[in-house]
This record gives C-alpha cells, structure tokens and sequence, in this order.
C-alpha cells in the first residue's frame, strides 16, 4: 500500500514495507509507537517519489485544492507515473480526494480509513527523518494563515457598516415617532382626553386621530381596518359623552399635520426595517433566526461589526447593552424569545446567549448562507420556555 501525504514543500508517495506489522497492531495507539522513533518509523514506512511545489503561490493552489478533495493535473500525472500496479492501494487522508482520484484514475484504487489516518500521523510525526533531506525548509507560517483563512471561508465582502449605521437611524426614527405621538396625545387630549385611556398604543392613538378629526364625527366613522370591535364601541360611548371642550378647524388641521408627519416616519423606519431584514439575512442569518431583526443589528453595531462579536463569550453578549442599574438586563434579555414572566427570563436570557455565540461564529466562519442553526435552536428555545411556564403554574405534564 502506498500513502499518499502533503506538505507545504510537496507531495510525497511513502510505501508501507510491511503492511503485516500494521494489520497486527490492535488499534491505533499501537500505529502510532511504530512511529516513535526514526528508526522505527524508517521500518514502517520507506519514501518512493516526491512533487515539489515551484514557489508559494503554487503551493497554495494546490493545498487549497487539495482541502476541496479535488487533485490537480500535476497530482494526477505524479500518480500516474508512480501507482504502476492496478492491484495496489493508495492509502489518502481525505475521502472526497480518494473518489475524484479513482473517477480519473481508475486504476488505482484509494484507501481513507482509520488506519491510514494514523500512519499518515506518525509520518508527519517523522518527516523530516523519512525524506533524508530532501525538503529541508521549515513548515511556513504564512502559507498556513493564508489557507486557514480560504478554509474558514471568511467573506471579506460582507460588509457590516451599513447594519450599524441602519440602526442607529432606525433608533433615531423610534424617537421621533414618540415623540412626535407625545406631541399629539398632549394636544388632543385637550379636546378628547378619555381617548387616551381607551388607546394606549401611541401608533395606533395616532391613526385614529388622523382619521378621526373632530370626535363629534366618530359614531359615523369605521375604525374596524385597526382596531377590535369593542374598543371601536368604547371609542364612540367615549366621544359621545367626553367633558373636552371643541376645536376650531385651524387646531384639528394642526393636529392632523403632526400626524402625517408621524405616520410619514413610521412608514421611512418600515421601509428601514426590510433593509436591515436582507442586509443581516446576508451577514448574520443564524443570529437574525434567534434574536430578530432590531437585536441582532443592536449586537453588532454595539461593539462594531460581526468580527468583533464573535470574540466575545456568550456571559459577555449577554451583558451588551445593559444599563448600570441591571447589568445582566442587555439586548437579548429583551428579545422576543426570552418574553416570560421574571423568574425564568435571566435562565432563558443566559440560553440564549449561548447559543447566540455559536451562531455568530456560524454567520462569520461557516460554510454557506443559511439560518437552520439559528432556526433549529430558536424552535428547541420556545419549548424551553413553554417547560418552564408549564413549570411555573403547576402545569407540567405527565
């Protein structure tokens, strides 16, 4: 059997001298003490033939390739020349690499087992004794940083700015829409101040003042496209018998201004809200799956970028955005998912936490852009919830 191994210098055909030695090894432990001496390796393993690598560049297509499983035309050929004997195995360290080699050279029959992998081990453990000089220079370093990095898949594209400057405006825009809906509530409430009892919703207290105008038209209006039919029933028995004075048209037209202009910016923060919605659908999806679109976007803007949000713990995400008055209380105890009563949210908040460092990591270093991490975890989050709410009110079943 021939094994074939790589290195940052080549590649090298090393034949096992007795495959018998290896067959009565017990398990991998005693492959591995043939190798623990150069002498003993030199009894195992015998080097046949070697491909060097041109320069750097060459070196690191080749590698690359070689992580992918797929050979190149200068590996085919090397094999080619050297695995004359069809009957003979060519033992390989990656499975994906050993179909593509017997897809193209039929003739030679691959091997990726447990066994290969550790002979492969015990000669890396020996190289430099096993090829007598041959590839005299030291492992390099930056070949190694530069295919780590094609091997982390990291997508230097994947631009995280606009999520941090989208949400400091969407922020800005929640200002503005409450207060431009404070300004409303005061002024109105001048004129009909049982409403604000009735809508506490600042949105929704806007819409209807828009279409409302003077209360004394609200019988004849039709509130049902926003609000339920009893709290359309309670809104007109209101403005029947309200104590606030009337306002003249200039007051109502003022009034309706200031709620165009909050309606305008509620519209601007929706549209704002899509974008952040495809921008982290791109950037940070497993994230965005677990904690939503506003605190996903929060996270990464807190301490600028995903990059930096992926060094974090998961004990330190959770504290992102807590005030000194609760510092356990940050962003993701005020996700969506985390919504039960106080006793159980700081454990739901720490297992979320968790689980947010893991798909943050996912988002930066994974391979491919899908949310099936974070959706699978959000989905194993909300029973964990609902466990401890059965828990909490003596409802656990049996």
């Amino acid at each position: 059997m021939l094994l074939l191994f790589e290195s940052s210098e080549g590649f090298a055909l090393f034949r096992v001298v007795d495959e018998g030695i290896v067959a009565a090894a017990a398990d991998v432990v005693e492959i591995g003490r043939l190798f623990e001496s150069p002498e003993s390796a030199r009894q195992v393993v015998r080097r046949v033939a070697i491909l060097k690598f041109d320069g750097q560049l060459e070196a690191l297509g080749e590698l690359a390739a070689l992580r992918r499983g797929e050979p190149s035309e200068e590996l085919v050929v090397f094999l080619e020349d050297n695995c004359l004997d069809g009957r003979e195995l060519l033992g390989v360290s990656d499975q994906r690499l050993g179909v593509q080699i017997n897809i193209l050279l039929p003739q030679i029959k691959c091997v990726h087992n447990v066994a290969v992998l550790e002979l492969l081990r015990g000669v890396r453990s020996q190289f430099t004794a096993l090829m007598g000089g041959v590839f005299l220079a030291p492992p390099r370093l930056d070949l190694a940083h530069k295919l780590a990095t094609q091997t982390l898949e990291i997508d230097t594209n994947r631009d995280d700015s606009t999520i941090i400057t989208s949400i400091r405006f969407y922020d800005n825009l929640d200002k503005d829409i409450n207060m431009y809906a404070m300004r409303v509530r005061e002024w109105y409430a001048l004129h009909f101040p049982e409403l604000s009892q009735i809508i506490p919703d600042n949105l929704l207290y806007v819409r209807v003042v828009r279409l409302m105008g003077n209360k004394a038209g609200a019988a004849a209006l039709d509130f049902s496209a926003f609000l339920p039919e009893e709290t359309e029933m309670d809104l007109k028995t209101a403005a029947i018998n309200s104590i606030g004075p009337d306002f003249d048209d200039i007051d109502l037209q003022m009034i309706r201004g200031l709620c165009d202009q909050a309606m305008s910016v509620h519209d601007s923060r929706t549209a704002l809200r899509d974008h952040l919605q495809d921008r982290l659908n791109v950037v940070a999806p497993n994230l965005t799956a677990l904690v939503g679109v506003t605190v996903a976007a929060r996270l990464i803007s807190c301490v600028g970028g995903l990059w930096n949000l992926s060094l974090l713990p998961a004990s330190s995400l959770e504290r992102l955005g807590a005030k000194a008055a609760d510092p356990m209380c940050g962003y993701i105890y005020s996700s969506p998912i985390v919504e039960t009563p106080n006793l159980n949210k700081l454990r739901l908040s720490r297992s979320l936490a968790a689980k947010c460092a893991l798909a943050i990591r996912i988002d930066l270093f994974g391979a491919g852009q899908n949310n099936n991490m974070g959706l699978h975890y959000a989905v194993y989050l909300r029973q964990l919830r609902m466990r401890h709410l059965r828990t909490l009110y003596g409802h656990q079943s049996r």
